[in-house]
């Protein structure tokens, strides 16, 4: 627990994506413990409003917006039904919409934005018009005084386009501290004037592998034996399904409607021979818990397994999916110096933990 409990904080990030997230989840999990009992989440759903059409967006026809709202509140408890760690999370109460949060917005001496992709454009995008959510994660709400950090916001890309920057960019420049999670960041934020853009670690880093083996540690199943394969797209490359042939791999699929708990998906990683993941989050823990694993390349949103890897000195294990069957077993198998990896993240944590200090006490 980092903050002094005459400290209130409160979080605007990803608890809780669109479709069930095990990254999303932890990684609002564990900044939440490491910042203590004062911090509470910002309970905005993310895309609510664009089941609800606020700021002016044409209104869903009655029937379709009905239709919509089923569709979101099925998600939202198959989400919370498969997570019951769900409910281990400090919210704020319920807001429906942007403006409420500007209206009545949540008493705090601290508003941070941040980890995960807050900072995504492509994601904080209101379907079908050009409306960003810009209130919630760049913290464009509240009281002047409330002092205003970015801890490990991500991008998602290297730059953003010239409108979108115009947008921000004065609720940007109103931070008292600013960190980003990609190195690849840095150089656009100061190109528009943000300086002393630090960078650090995905809150999940913040914790080391013993401390989330004591918080979830009431799994039953084993996975032994078996490849853990965690996918964010529906399809690998051929060349890994082919691997996956000759291979016993598990998912975290119950049946075709329901995934395994958040403390089984820790512990199929920490108890499987390997991991086969193209999810970000899912080679956070892979590396957290000494597996071998390979990560795959995606469509997009490469930089911050790039960036990751590269910092443990294992950006080989990332992969087009254009390697022989050979390659992918000696590159999945060949030994890590796990001694190095947890120095080189420990040396980060710490570096994190005393930025964050110091944004939360010092700066003004």
């Amino acid at each position: 627990m980092l903050v002094e409990n005459n400290i209130k904080i409160c979080t605007a990030t990803f608890f809780s994506a669109s479709a069930p997230s095990y990254g999303a989840f932890l990684q609002a999990w564990a900044l939440q413990q490491f910042l203590g009992e004062s911090n509470y989440i910002l309970n905005l759903p993310l895309h609510w409003p664009s089941f609800v059409g606020e700021n002016g967006r044409r209104k869903l026809p009655f029937f379709w917006r009905l239709i919509a709202l089923w569709r979101y509140f099925l998600r939202y408890y198959l989400r919370k039904g498969c997570f019951d760690e769900f409910n281990t999370l400090n919210l704020t109460s319920f807001y429906h919409t942007t403006k409420e949060i500007v209206k009545n917005p949540p008493q705090a001496d601290v508003y941070i934005t941040g980890s995960d992709q807050v900072w995504n454009r492509k994601i904080i995008l209101i379907p079908d018009k050009d409306i960003y959510n810009n209130d919630i994660y760049f913290l464009a709400f509240g009281p002047s005084n409330v002092k205003r950090i970015a801890y490990a916001a991500s991008m998602g890309e290297k730059e953003w386009p010239a409108t979108f920057t115009q947008q921000v960019l004065p609720h940007l420049r109103k931070f008292n501290a600013i960190s980003v999670r990609e190195e690849s960041s840095v150089p656009f934020l100061n190109s528009i004037g943000l300086e002393n853009v630090a960078v650090t670690c995905d809150p999940t880093i913040l914790h080391t592998a013993d401390f989330y083996r004591s918080h979830f540690s009431h799994a039953q199943n084993k996975c032994y034996g078996c490849i853990f394969v965690y996918r964010i797209k529906k399809e690998f490359p051929i060349s890994i399904q082919k691997f996956f042939d000759t291979r016993k791999i598990v998912e975290p699929i119950i049946n075709k409607h329901k995934l395994v708990s958040v403390t089984q998906w820790l512990h199929n990683i920490d108890t499987c021979d390997a991991v086969i993941t193209d999810s970000f989050h899912g080679t956070v823990f892979s590396i957290l818990f000494h597996k071998p694993f390979i990560s795959l390349l995606s469509n997009n949103r490469n930089e911050r397994k790039l960036d990751l890897l590269r910092k443990v000195n294992l950006e080989y294990r990332l992969l087009s999916g254009n390697e022989t069957h050979e390659e992918i077993e000696e590159i999945l198998y060949r030994p890590v110096n796990w001694e190095q990896v947890d120095a080189i993240l420990e040396e980060w944590r710490s570096y994190s933990e005393n930025w964050l200090k110091e944004a939360l006490y010092v700066h003004k």
